[in-house]
């Protein structure tokens, strides 16, 4: 956005009113002269300050990649981690950058070491928890069963 500065030289004329004998100062308007136009550039946005901790890195997907009881092969990554929060346990490894992965079938598992004072991931053959996913889908099928059973029985009387 440009704005534009008018320098403007008015010449004033001092003329003597013989008739009144008192000095008048009239502004003649054709007197005008415009000499200069000079454009000045005006900023369109409000300058702001400099700052020292503008900078921002990418996320590093640190965490677990595996929960407990949930199925692993050999290879997939349990855990990636900075330094050992989380030890490996039974069947499993530990990367150089203290990734934790698997080394066998089965299914993850976390327990409390009170000595360590941290958890300890391993891997286990059977299901690890009190009742396995397969148990629980078979008891939810059951149920819509029955639900259906009421259903059709209700629509018939």
């Amino acid at each position: 956005m440009l704005a534009i500065k008018l320098s403007i030289i008015k010449s004033n004329n001092l003329i003597i009113n013989s008739n009144v004998n008192k000095l008048s100062i009239i502004n003649n308007l054709n007197s005008i002269n415009l000499l200069n136009f000079t454009q000045i550039r005006t900023a369109t946005k409000k300058a702001g300050g400099t700052v020292k901790n503008g900078r921002d890195s990418i996320g590093k997907r640190l965490g677990l990649k595996k929960v407990g009881g949930q199925r692993v092969i050999p290879g997939n990554i349990i855990i990636r981690q900075r330094g050992l929060s989380y030890a490996p346990g039974d069947q499993t490894g530990l990367g150089r950058d203290y990734t934790i992965y698997s080394l066998a079938s089965g299914y993850v598992k976390f327990t409390y070491d009170n000595k360590k004072k941290r958890q300890i991931v391993s891997i286990v053959d059977k299901y690890p928890y009190k009742t396995s996913p397969e148990i629980i889908k078979k008891q939810q099928l059951e149920k819509e069963e029955r639900l259906r059973a009421t259903q059709s029985n209700s629509a018939i009387s």
